[in-house]
């Protein structure tokens, strides 16, 4: 961004997107700078499932605002990529554990064409067997009468 439009679209790339989580999220979410052009958003008490869609529907609003180009001949759009993980507390893990995964999952993101979410796999879940669990869809219907 500052390498095409200049650090000042850039800085104002930055604020919009600060806006844009600060007026979607809820009041008792904290988003923050995290460095650079990367933002952290802890979401107390939502799930891995709540959490995708909430970054998903961030994402697409944010596809949709149209930035001015600064000689103000013409327009462009930015995409995010987000890197998500989900933690519960039935295990330690350090706040620099979940980060680093986090980051993982944010550059598998990047990686994988961009403009997308990637969640992290944290290293207990990976001990439990796949057949004992209980899938997305399968709790949707369970519990969402669908």
């Amino acid at each position: 961004m500052n390498d095409t439009y200049g650090h000042q679209k850039g800085d104002e790339v930055l604020s919009t997107f600060a806006g844009h989580l600060k007026a979607h999220t809820r009041r008792y979410d904290l988003a923050a700078r995290f460095g650079g052009e990367e933002f952290a958003l802890i979401m107390a008490g939502s799930g891995l499932v709540r959490a995708q869609r909430l970054l998903a529907r961030l994402l697409q609003e944010f596809r949709e605002i149209e930035f001015t180009t600064p000689d103000g001949d013409g327009t462009f759009h930015v995409t995010c990529s987000v890197g998500l993980t989900c933690y519960k507390g039935s295990v330690n893990i350090t706040d620099r554990e979940l980060i680093e995964l986090a980051d993982g999952a944010l550059y598998e993101a990047k990686g994988a064409g961009k403009d997308q979410i990637k969640v992290s796999r944290l290293a207990f879940a990976d001990n439990v067997p796949s057949e004992t669990l209980v899938h997305a869809n399968e709790k949707q219907f369970l519990f969402g009468g669908k």
